[in-house]
């Protein structure tokens, strides 16, 4: 497992795998209820959209897609940034912060794909974002084994 994300309400694990995959469980039935298939290398980071509607999924070679849950497909497909990207967070305004090789942070729109800002910081590959305070606050860790707020 490369990733795993909860849904809000508890019901559905999604998990992320080596084999490019990302499995959909149901946490009642315990029980798989869906394979999603598209990535063509390893997924390293799952998020939520804003309202929980669409999995984004990135993997290290760039390649970011959105499932919508409902129908079970992809929306869009994009090879979104330069570096590898490591970790993915989403924001309650829709951007998606992406933790990645070239020790930075960016925000970007999840609609438009419009970067908003990168930060720098870390002395190594940021391996871990996660947002906090109600999408106020941001935490990053790195191979550099440092936590930046």
């Amino acid at each position: 497992v490369t990733a795993i994300i909860m849904s809000n309400d508890l019901s559905f694990a999604f998990l992320a795998f080596v084999d490019n995959t990302i499995e959909c469980w149901s946490l009642r039935h315990r029980a798989r209820s869906h394979l999603f298939i598209g990535h063509q290398e390893p997924i390293t980071s799952l998020a939520f959209n804003t309202d929980a509607t669409e999995l984004i999924s990135i993997t290290e070679k760039n390649s970011l897609k959105r499932w919508n849950l409902d129908k079970r497909t992809i929306v869009h497909s994009t090879r979104a940034y330069a570096h590898s990207i490591y970790s993915m967070v989403a924001t309650p305004e829709g951007q998606i912060v992406t933790g990645s090789s070239d020790k930075t942070l960016k925000m970007t729109s999840l609609d438009t794909g419009n970067e908003f800002w990168t930060m720098k910081g870390h002395n190594d590959q940021v391996t871990a974002v996660t947002v906090v305070e109600g999408g106020k606050t941001l935490a990053s860790g790195g191979r550099d084994a440092q936590i930046k707020l």
